[in-house]
C-alpha cells in the first residue's frame, strides 16, 4: 500500500524497507535521527550474556507537525567496520527473524504544535486512524481488496493494475452453488512489519449468531497468577482449532494456533518466555531486583464454532492482563 497516489488513484512505489536515517544509508530524513556507540568492554557480563546500559538526549524540531508518533530503536554492533543487527542482518533493515528481535517500537506518544496553518493541534484530540480494506482475499480482476470511498484520496493498493476497475464478485461458482464471501477487515499496514503492528480492537457483526454457544474460557472475572508459574488458560470449544494473538502496546508478542482436543484447548502463558522473546515487556525491577510487572497484555482467542445443525458462526474471548493481574469478562 501507499499514501502516496497519482491524480487517478493509483499508487506510487518507492521509499526503503528499513529504517528512514542517514545511518542506514537512506535517501530521505528523519525529525529525529540518533545513532550512539558504545564500547563492548563497557558491558556488564554474566552467565546470561552481556549487558549494555545507554542513555540519550535530543532536541525535538520547533517544526515537528503535530500528530501521534512512534520511535523505533534500532540495536546492533560494528564488527570490521561493517554495521549488523543482532540477527547478523544488514543494521537497520527489516527484520526476518522475529523470535530474537532486533529492533523495538515505543508505545504511542501525542505530539501538540501548530499545524501548517499556524493553528495549534492539541494531540490529544486527534483521531487515530488505520486504513482498513475489505475482501481483500478474493483477488477479483487481480485487485487485493476494495478501499471505502472515504479512503480512496488518501492511499492505495499496490495490485499492478493499470486499468482500474470495479471490483466483480461472482455469485455463484462453476458448479452453480451460491458462493459465500466474509466481509472481515483486512488492515494493509499490518502487513508490513510484524514488530511495529498497531494492537486492533473492532467488533465484527454475523447475522444468525448464537447468543448461547461460543468458546468459553476457565478463568475467573479477575484473578491474580505469579509472575514465575505464569497463568494457564484453559478453554471450551466446538471448533477444530483456536487462533490467538497475544499484543501488547508496542510490540506484538505471539500469534498462532491451538489444538483442540475433545473440545477442550490449553495455553500457558510464561512471562518469562515473552521477557526473552520481548525485552520491553519486563518481569523484574531493576532498582530493587525483585520480580515485578507492570505492561498491559491483550490475549484474545478466535474461533470458527458450529451450532447443532452444522451451520457456522464465528466466535472470541479474551483477557486483559494487567501486570500479574487478569480480567476476563465471558
Amino acid at each position: 500500500m501507499c499514501t502516496l497516489i497519482t491524480p487517478t488513484g493509483i499508487a506510487i512505489e518507492g521509499g526503503n524497507s528499513g529504517t528512514i536515517s542517514k545511518h542506514s544509508g537512506s535517501h530521505h530524513k528523519n525529525l529525529i535521527d540518533q545513532f550512539i556507540t558504545i564500547p563492548f568492554a563497557n558491558g556488564h557480563q554474566d552467565s546470561n550474556g552481556t549487558t549494555v546500559n545507554f542513555s540519550t538526549q535530543f532536541t525535538i524540531p520547533a517544526y515537528i507537525p503535530p500528530g501521534i508518533y512512534r520511535l523505533r530503536f534500532d540495536f546492533g554492533v560494528i564488527c570490521n567496520k561493517r554495521r549488523w543487527s543482532l540477527n547478523k542482518e544488514g543494521f537497520a533493515n527489516r527484520q526476518r527473524d522475529l523470535n530474537m528481535p532486533s529492533a523495538l517500537y515505543s508505545p504511542f506518544l501525542l505530539c501538540s504544535n501548530n499545524n501548517i496553518q499556524g493553528k495549534f493541534v492539541d494531540a490529544a484530540t486527534i483521531a487515530p486512524k488505520t486504513y482498513w480494506i475489505l475482501l481483500g482475499q478474493y483477488n477479483s480482476n487481480g485487485y487485493q481488496g476494495v478501499i471505502a470511498d472515504e479512503d480512496k484520496r488518501n492511499f492505495a493498493l499496490s495490485s499492478r493494475n493499470i486499468i482500474p476497475d470495479e471490483i466483480i464478485l461472482p455469485m455463484y461458482n462453476t458448479s452453480g452453488n451460491i458462493i459465500s464471501y466474509n466481509l472481515e477487515p483486512s488492515f494493509p499496514t499490518n502487513t508490513i512489519d510484524k514488530l511495529r503492528n498497531i494492537p486492533l480492537d473492532y467488533t465484527t457483526v454475523e447475522k444468525n449468531r448464537p447468543t448461547n454457544s461460543a468458546v468459553k474460557l476457565s478463568l475467573k472475572n479477575q484473578q491474580t497468577f505469579s509472575i514465575v508459574d505464569g497463568l494457564l488458560i484453559e478453554g471450551t470449544t466446538t471448533a477444530e482449532l483456536v487462533y490467538y494473538t497475544i499484543i501488547m502496546p508496542g510490540a506484538v508478542i505471539e500469534q498462532g494456533t491451538l489444538s483442540v482436543v475433545n473440545g477442550r484447548f490449553f495455553y500457558r502463558f510464561d512471562p518469562a518466555l515473552v521477557n526473552q522473546r520481548i525485552p520491553i515487556y519486563d518481569i523484574e525491577n531493576r532498582r530493587t531486583a525483585h520480580k515485578d510487572m507492570k505492561r498491559i497484555i491483550h490475549f484474545t482467542f478466535f474461533t470458527a464454532e458450529k451450532t447443532a445443525d452444522g451451520s457456522q458462526f464465528h466466535s472470541y474471548a479474551r483477557v486483559i492482563m494487567r501486570g500479574n493481574t487478569a480480567i476476563y469478562a465471558p
